[in-house]
């Protein structure tokens, strides 16, 4: 089965990238490397990982990324919070409207399953022995986390418009 990880590169994608393969899964990553270098991923290239160097902010870069993929896994994002403080719009940007461009490439590749990465910051500060469940209030305290709580609501639309399952 072909599985695209868009932000493969990054810490978690590798870990999970490593796991797919394990499996025997055949992996496309799909990254701009603003994270990484290319050169930290030759031992998941020596196992067959394809890597594709694209943005999700361009969607026929993402919209070809996507062809022949049964699942697309997404990771890619900006995830610093101090970084959204400063720049709040490039954040948006990527985490928001890069999202919104995966959803459609997944609806042109006719893709049926989406597996999202979010983020704790949707429910603002965390206190000490609070157990936080999806549940759990929602109170993002900044710019990232609002990206992400955007991001979840945009796929929810989507999800309940289009034939695809999507799990963040």
């Amino acid at each position: 089965m072909n599985i695209l990880v868009t932000g493969g590169t990054g810490f978690i994608g590798k870990y999970l990238v490593n796991s797919l393969l394990e499996k025997n899964y055949t992996v496309t990553i799909f990254d701009n490397f603003s994270n990484s270098t290319k050169d930290s991923l030759k031992s998941l290239v020596s196992k067959g990982v394809k890597l594709i160097d694209g943005d999700i902010t361009r969607p026929s870069e993402i919209s070809n990324a996507i062809i022949n993929q049964k699942i697309v896994i997404h990771l890619a994002a900006k995830i610093s919070v101090s970084e959204s403080i400063k720049n709040p719009s490039e954040t948006f940007e990527v985490n928001v409207e890069g999202t919104k461009n995966i959803l459609k490439a997944c609806q042109k590749n006719n893709i049926k399953k989406l597996i999202v990465a979010s983020s704790a910051a949707v429910y603002g500060e965390s206190f000490p022995n609070v157990k936080l469940t999806e549940e759990s209030k929602i109170n993002p305290i900044s710019p990232y986390g609002e990206s992400k709580v955007k991001m979840e609501k945009e796929i929810r639309e989507f999800e309940s418009k289009h034939e695809i399952d999507c799990i963040i």
